[in-house]
């Protein structure tokens, strides 16, 4: 029971964080002179709505993931949930302060959409942003396997959750821009997010490689075993979606304006949304449900 509510919790986590950082990235340039007068109200509206929905869901489940582990760690049934010795233990350890950078995190974010709704300075947005995303980074240092990382091993943790989740989060804002806005604007920006990509993502695969061999040691003996074979699903949907994204990049993209192109791209995405739920769904069994 604990760990089916344990591995929903921490889905809902890595979704609100996709969520979060992509839309918070998205609104502060949106608000760019330079897109600002080429995007409609109706997509920037779409962005607020997204980021709202994002950090709620990131609030509630960061908040019910710390408690239903103090149910499980209690054994008392629901009633664990409110043993206040266990709450105090558990605050006290990794788990408490992870906790409290996503709660960090969350007060960031919240100033953060103040700032963008009033249009302050872009530097104080900029700077928020920064502090939301350091709050973030900084609660994957506390629990799980890579909480005895070094300083250079977190940075490249930090590194990988980053643009994963900003890469995985993003997705729906372009599925939605490919919606609501006109061609020759979405091209433009569908190649720019490819540019941006072409060097993000071998960043993505060195850190993950890095992060692999760090845990595992690339020992066979670990490998196949339910964690193992659970990574390696994962880096099967990661393949698929990296060849998605190629086919997007190299053939959708440069052919976006031919007839029934918004079309082809709009349905492209949606399956790629899906591949990247499956990205997520594995990394919440590989950190709550199975460990190497």
């Amino acid at each position: 029971m604990w760990e089916s509510y344990t591995f929903a919790l921490r889905l809902a986590i890595y979704l609100a964080l996709s969520g979060l950082i992509s839309a918070a990235l998205g609104l502060l340039i949106s608000q760019r002179k330079s897109f600002n007068t080429r995007l409609s109200v109706t997509f920037k509206d779409s962005l607020k709505t997204y980021f709202r929905f994002s950090l709620m869901l990131f609030l509630g489940a960061s908040l019910g993931y710390f408690w239903i582990r103090v149910g499980a760690f209690a054994e008392e049934g629901f009633a664990g949930l409110l043993d206040t010795l266990m709450i105090s233990i558990l605050y006290d350890s990794g788990l408490g302060k992870a906790l409290n950078y996503h709660l960090l995190a969350a007060f960031f974010a919240t100033l953060f959409y103040m700032a963008n709704h009033y249009l302050s300075p872009f530097w104080i947005r900029s700077f928020l942003l920064i502090s939301m995303l350091t709050s973030i980074v900084l609660s994957f240092s506390f629990t799980g396997h890579t909480a005895e990382f070094n300083l250079l091993e977190k940075s490249l943790l930090s590194l990988h959750i980053l643009i994963a989740f900003l890469w995985l989060g993003s997705l729906y804002p372009l599925y939605q821009l490919v919606r609501l806005e006109q061609p020759d604007s979405v091209k433009n920006a569908l190649e720019s997010f490819g540019y941006y990509a072409s060097y993000a993502v071998p960043l993505l695969l060195i850190a993950g490689l890095c992060l692999v061999y760090l845990i595992t040691d690339f020992s066979q003996a670990l490998l196949i075993t339910y964690w193992g074979g659970f990574l390696l699903a994962k880096l099967v949907i990661v393949a698929a979606i990296l060849a998605l994204a190629a086919w997007h990049k190299y053939r959708l993209v440069p052919g976006y304006l031919a007839p029934l192109g918004s079309l082809k791209m709009a349905k492209s995405l949606r399956v790629e949304i899906y591949l990247g739920l499956g990205i997520l769904a594995f990394s919440a069994v590989l950190s709550t449900l199975v460990s190497p």
